[in-house]
């Protein structure tokens, strides 16, 4: 089975993390239908998952003409999505244990979601997870949302790696796009719309959960050296890959400088240079190189001219 290199976790937040694609299906059928919009309002929302709020705006006035009524549109579902939510934001399946492995393993992770930035910390914040990401990417902080790259390209660089080093969850089409055209490792799991068969060919796994994806995980995670802690007592079974890195050798102790046997005292000879010694005005004994003392003229034999040549 081939492992993956995976660096950092980017995870799409409605319909994967929340469950609220229903909510909004929902609130948009509705606050459609109050106006006496219905014939084709489904499969239109339907369309729409997925897609930032300013670009299915547009959807919705090259469909119904220009005189729709957007902004009543617009109040409406904002107080439907309010109504529904008070009960609380709901979270998808297997969210807690994937985050908990994800951080188990020592990876950063990021949302990355169509939603404007003042929606995703809301909704974040009433879901208890708002804490669990080191950063939170928005439709406010590119020029082109999903199906574009932008928004995974940006978040694999606050996280300091590359994109093709992310694992990218998403549950759309169109999030599976932006995903595979930034070079991410795809899986999908669908919410509402299935997927069609280019996401399919784009995505490594379409799974049905993310317990699922867990587990996947967990089979395709390439051990990475690190020096950070990794698992925990209370760590997920799987968590188990936490490389350590290799022994440093053992260098040998330097040897010990051996006196010689012309200068019992070379040993204790500091070294250093002239130059070294005329800048510090100490006067300072020079490392000399040792060698056999020259005998003095008197303890040479006295031999004739004739004497070395005959020798």
């Amino acid at each position: 089975m081939t492992r993956w290199h995976v660096e950092a976790v980017l995870i799409d937040m409605d319909g994967t993390l929340l469950d609220t694609e229903k909510v909004y299906l929902e609130a948009s059928i509705a606050a459609m239908n109050a106006l006496g919009y219905r014939d084709g309002v489904v499969e239109l929302c339907h369309a729409m998952i997925g897609i930032p709020g300013p670009d299915n705006e547009r959807t919705l006035r090259d469909h119904f003409g220009d005189n729709f009524p957007l902004i009543e549109v617009n109040r409406l579902f904002a107080a439907k999505t309010a109504e529904i939510l008070h009960a609380g934001m709901p979270l998808k399946r297997g969210v807690i244990d994937l985050l908990d492995a994800i951080e188990a393993a020592g990876l950063p992770k990021a949302v990355v979601t169509s939603s404007s930035r003042s929606t995703a910390a809301e909704h974040l914040r009433l879901a208890g997870i708002d804490h669990r990401f080191d950063a939170v990417l928005t439709r406010d902080d590119v020029s082109r949302a999903k199906p574009h790259p932008d928004l995974y390209l940006l978040a694999a660089e606050r996280l300091r790696t590359r994109a093709p080093a992310c694992v990218a969850i998403e549950d759309s089409n169109p999030g599976v796009a932006a995903a595979h055209a930034a070079g991410a490792i795809t899986l999908m799991v669908p919410d509402i719309v299935p997927p069609t068969e280019q996401s399919r060919d784009k995505c490594v796994a379409v799974l049905p959960h993310l317990d699922a994806v867990r587990e996947m995980l967990g089979m395709r995670l390439q051990p990475v050296p690190t020096s950070r802690p990794r698992a925990s007592a209370h760590a997920p079974p799987w968590i188990s890959f936490a490389a350590a890195t290799p022994p440093r050798p053992t260098l040998a102790p330097p040897r010990p400088r051996s006196p010689c046997s012309w200068h019992p005292d070379a040993a204790a000879r500091p070294r250093t240079s002239r130059r070294a010694a005329a800048a510090s005005g100490v006067p300072v004994r020079l490392h000399v190189r040792c060698r056999p003392p020259r005998k003095s003229p008197a303890a040479r034999p006295r031999t004739s001219s004739c004497a070395r040549r005959r020798s």
